[in-house]
């Protein structure tokens, strides 16, 4: 991973960022805090999905499940990345902190959790006092193209700076409408021009598409079929499932997708999706025994849980696109050994080390803390 790399760069934006007060940290909304002289805020998507979002009438407390365990490990990358400058000499008389909130993989839990931030950096009005007010000078996240749009149109108002190291949707590359985000990857315009001339050369030329109706599925597949038409590749199909995974109709769905690609005569589907519905997918294909020839999007191309899933070679060959990744130095011990700085709470670790089959589904290959520590998370990382 790059993610030495990136946070260091981050610094000078958070030298130069102005200060700014808040309430104190309410437990309710986020779930890992650190001190600091300059606080860092961090929005990711520790958990899968909000429960019951469907059924939502009035304001109230968000209901996340599924704690994501390749998001918490991205989580702690960033607590060593600031706890490996603050032992260093890199900003002599300046202590980093960090405050990480949950998306939850949803756009509008991401905006509460933003507002959060906001409020620690005294960019919005809060309703309480504090004797001691900590600053947050910038936010890194989120991890959904969906939930960082939504997010940069509110940091755009304040021009507070926001850097992501996964959303790829084009439209974020709009300095009109999003002049504070940043990003550390290409935009879809190149991965989608990847994908048709990968297609091209080996004269795949009738594919079918399934995508996610979020921003992310919808942007990427609109720039494939605009690059695709210039490489003379037809669609068979093109279908997209919930981006919401507790969607009531989800299985539904997904069993329907599932019936139009074994109907149809295209044998490479694209899927334009991220990991936790290619996985539901792939059972229900599993399932009836379906073998086709699959192209990942970047969402998914490196996931573990997929490669790991029970009959995954019946599915048929996966082929794939990825972005070039590094080792983050130290942070393989930072794992084995886990001891977080003092003073500093994480409510995510707390979660993982009561969690069971229920509350981390599909990560039966880690198990809860008290059989195998944190570390043997490590092995879900690429590059560790």
């Amino acid at each position: 991973m790059f993610l030495q790399a990136f946070y260091r760069l981050l610094i000078g934006i958070l030298i130069l960022a102005g200060s700014g007060s808040a309430c104190e940290y309410s437990p309710g909304r986020c779930g890992a805090w650190a001190d600091g002289d300059i606080w860092i805020g961090v929005l990711n998507s520790c958990h899968s999905k909000v429960q019951t979002l469907h059924v939502r009438e009035r304001p109230e407390k968000y209901n996340c499940t599924e704690l994501n365990l390749l998001s918490l490990v991205r989580t702690l990358a960033v607590v060593h990345t600031i706890e490996t400058i603050n032992n260093s000499s890199f900003l002599p008389g300046v202590r980093l902190g960090y405050y990480i909130c949950d998306t939850c993989s949803d756009a509008s839990k991401a905006i509460q959790s933003t507002e959060q931030l906001l409020a620690v950096n005294g960019t919005l009005p809060v309703q309480c006092e504090v004797l001691e007010r900590p600053n947050v000078k910038a936010i890194i996240g989120a991890r959904f193209s969906e939930d960082s749009l939504a997010v940069a149109r509110l940091l755009s108002l304040y021009m507070v700076a926001q850097i992501s190291t996964t959303s790829s949707a084009q439209t974020l590359s709009d300095r009109v409408r999003y002049p504070s985000f940043l990003r550390t990857i290409p935009s879809d315009v190149h991965q989608t021009k990847a994908l048709a001339n990968f297609m091209k050369h080996f004269h795949w030329n009738w594919v079918g598409v399934v995508y996610g109706d979020d921003d992310y599925g919808k942007n990427a597949l609109q720039s494939f079929l605009a690059e695709s038409e210039g490489a003379d590749i037809c669609h068979a199909f093109k279908e997209a499932l919930p981006h919401y995974l507790a969607h009531n109709e989800i299985d539904k769905r997904i069993q329907e997708v599932a019936e139009i690609i074994s109907l149809s005569k295209a044998k490479v589907v694209l899927l334009i999706l991220k990991e936790e519905l290619v996985s539901k997918l792939f059972k229900e294909m599993i399932r009836q025994n379906i073998s086709r020839t699959w192209i990942a999007s970047d969402a998914w191309s490196m996931s573990r849980n997929i490669s790991r899933m029970e009959g995954i070679n019946q599915v048929g060959a996966i082929f794939g696109f990825t972005f070039i990744t590094g080792p983050n130095p130290g942070f393989k011990e930072f794992l084995q050994q886990l001891t977080l700085a003092p003073g500093s709470v994480n409510l995510f670790l707390e979660e993982y080390k009561h969690c069971n089959e229920t509350d981390c589904p599909g990560e039966r290959d880690f198990p809860p803390w008290k059989i195998y520590p944190i570390a043997s998370l490590v092995k879900m990382v690429p590059g560790l």
